[in-house]
C-alpha cells in the first residue's frame, strides 16, 4: 500500500505541470486570480492598469512603464523563454508586430516581453539576441516579480492596456490570441 505523501506529491506535480506549461482556458486562468470570497488579487480586465513600475530591460536600463506608455496601447506578454513562449512570441510577431509596427514607430503602441523567471539581465539579453527580438520591443526583467504579482503573470499571460490606462485583456495568449489581435487593432484604429 502506498503512502498518502506519494499521492500528494504526484498530485502537486500534475497541478504544477498544468499551471506552468501548456494551454489554460481563459476562464480557468481568470478563476485562478480570485482570492477568498471571490475577490480579485490581481489587476484584471476592466481594472485601471497599475503601470507605475520601474524594471530593468535586458541591457540593464531602467524603464518606468507608466512614463513610457501614457496615451499608448500597451501589450505585455510574460515569458520564461521555453518552447511554448517562443511559439507565443512568433505569433505576436506575425499577427501583431508585423501588422502594427508603424504604430510602434509613431509612438502609439508598445510591446513589452517580461521575463518573470530569470532575475538575470544577461540571460534575458541572450534570449533577446537568440530569438532576434527587434529593438523596438522592450524585454523587461521582473527581478522582484513586481509586475508579475500585479497581473498574476505566468507563462503566456498577455495584458492589453488601452490609451486611457484601462486593462482590456488579461488572459492566456493561446486562449485569447484572436481577441488580443482584434482588440489591439480596434484600439489602434481609433476604437478606444
Amino acid at each position: 500500500m502506498r503512502s498518502k505523501p506519494i499521492y500528494l506529491l504526484i498530485l502537486v506535480f500534475c497541478v504544477l505541470s498544468f499551471v506552468s506549461c501548456g494551454d489554460m482556458p481563459a476562464d480557468l486562468t481568470a478563476s485562478m486570480f480570485k482570492g477568498p470570497g471571490g475577490t480579485a488579487n490581481c489587476i484584471l480586465e476592466g481594472d485601471t492598469a497599475d503601470l507605475d513600475v520601474a524594471l530593468p530591460d535586458s541591457q540593464g536600463n531602467s524603464h518606468n512603464i507608466l512614463n513610457e506608455s501614457q496615451g499608448k496601447v500597451i501589450l505585455i506578454n510574460f515569458t520564461m523563454w521555453c518552447a511554448i513562449c517562443k511559439r507565443h512570441y512568433d505569433s505576436i510577431m506575425r499577427d501583431i508586430y508585423e501588422s502594427y509596427k508603424g504604430y510602434i514607430e509613431s509612438g502609439d503602441f508598445a510591446i513589452y516581453l517580461v521575463d518573470y523567471v530569470n532575475s538575470d539581465i544577461g540571460a534575458a539579453e541572450g534570449y533577446r539576441q537568440t530569438w532576434g527580438i527587434p529593438s523596438d520591443i522592450t524585454v523587461l526583467v521582473d527581478t522582484e516579480n513586481t509586475l508579475t504579482d500585479l497581473y498574476c503573470g505566468t507563462m503566456g499571460i498577455t495584458i492589453v492596456v488601452d490609451q486611457t490606462g484601462k486593462v482590456q485583456i488579461n488572459g492566456d495568449y493561446d486562449a485569447a490570441k484572436e481577441e488580443i489581435r482584434d482588440t489591439v487593432e480596434y484600439l489602434l484604429k481609433g476604437g478606444g
